[in-house]
């Protein structure tokens, strides 16, 4: 009687960990599927462990055992390694606390079969709070999975393992030694200890998520998804305080109130988002990219020939530029720091200037460098 009862409590903390883990994942496959996946992996489970008198060896190691379902769980849902590990992790931790709880007050209350009162004592608790546990993971815990970075997972992970150890001594070492109304203590301390950790960690994380939400909308350009004139401002004045080169180029599509008037804004949105990628892939790691306003553009360009980049963009719109309407050209002025202006709002004047004198001449002027006309 006594194994069959051993064998329940453990059914139903393998079914606790799977439902949890099962709503908390994508699968890759049908819930029939999974389902079926997972009944005849622990049918194989508990024949292995059939096989072994449950007596004669640490219940821990039965515990620890159980993590071998990362292999079943890894094939049949999307999430990453980390991520099943972490809620694995979080899941194991909420069935052991759940479990040491209920022997505790099983000693507490009397039964006449302890297993028998820790078996009722945990359904009732597993009712109560797995929902509540899962409904955390999917809107909580989830946000931290999706957000956090390489590092903090590591720690996030690092954290989940030195609670689920924790619960493991207590519920398997610490309870023989000790009263049940200490290990109770224990047992409720560490749980606030798990609830304050993951809730800092989530507001952490919740809060660097809206933070970078703030900075793609103060920094970035909502339509082509360069940096903007912020970030323009921000980057230059970090180049010019360490004395490092640059290009500044000031770039004015030409007719792009034409493109809107015949083709229509859409296309004119195409247009601007045709003539940054284009851009930027000339531009590659030598160099920046922002949008000003409208149909205005400015490069920060690190690279030593000027003139190569600009004929290197000339070439690549033209052979790049597919959106079914003729390019009508872009007039660029440009000047360097620190040889020609040596603050970021004079580099700009400048380059602006010559932009315009481009623009309106629409001639290349040999006697003057900083005067550069690209016009398909």
């Amino acid at each position: 009687m006594d194994q069959i009862l051993q064998l329940l409590i453990v059914l139903e903390i393998l079914f606790v960990n799977l439902l949890t883990t099962h709503l908390c994942s994508k699968n890759k496959f049908s819930n029939i599927k999974v389902l079926a996946t997972l009944l005849v992996f622990t049918v194989v489970f508990l024949y292995g462990i059939l096989l072994f008198p449950l007596d004669k060896y640490p219940k821990v190691i039965f515990v620890l055992i159980g993590f071998i379902y990362f292999f079943p769980i890894k094939y049949l849902y999307e999430e990453k390694s980390n991520t099943i590990f972490t809620i694995m992790f979080f899941s194991w931790t909420h069935t052991i606390t759940v479990n040491a709880i209920s022997a505790e007050i099983s000693k507490l209350v009397s039964f006449p079969n302890s297993l028998g009162g820790i078996l009722t004592i945990q359904s009732i608790i597993y009712i109560v709070t797995t929902n509540i546990v899962i409904k955390f993971i999917k809107n909580k815990f989830s946000t931290v999975l999706e957000n956090i970075n390489k590092e903090t997972n590591k720690s996030l992970i690092l954290f989940g393992t030195v609670l689920f150890v924790t619960v493991i001594l207590i519920r398997f070492y610490f309870s023989v030694y000790s009263t049940p109304y200490w290990t109770l203590t224990i047992i409720v301390l560490i749980s606030m200890i798990a609830i304050t950790g993951y809730s800092l960690i989530y507001t952490v994380v919740d809060n660097s998520k809206r933070i970078e939400s703030l900075r793609q909308i103060a920094y970035y350009d909502d339509l082509t998804g360069i940096n903007n004139r912020l970030a323009l401002f921000l980057d230059s004045e970090e180049l010019i305080a360490n004395k490092e080169p640059f290009y500044l180029l000031y770039m004015d599509l030409d007719n792009f109130k034409n493109v809107n008037d015949t083709y229509g804004h859409d296309i004119g949105d195409i247009y601007l988002r045709s003539f940054t990628n284009t851009t930027i892939e000339v531009i590659q790691d030598k160099g920046r990219f922002y949008r000003m306003s409208g149909d205005e553009f400015i490069c920060i360009y690190y690279g030593s020939n000027i003139d190569f980049f600009i004929a290197e963009l000339d070439e690549r719109i033209l052979n790049a530029f597919d959106i079914n309407i003729p390019f009508l050209g872009v007039s660029i002025g440009y000047a360097k720091y620190p040889d020609d202006c040596e603050s970021i709002d004079q580099l700009i004047k400048k380059a602006d200037i010559i932009m315009y004198h481009v623009k309106n001449s629409r001639v290349k002027t040999s006697n003057n460098a900083d005067i550069k006309i690209l016009k398909t």
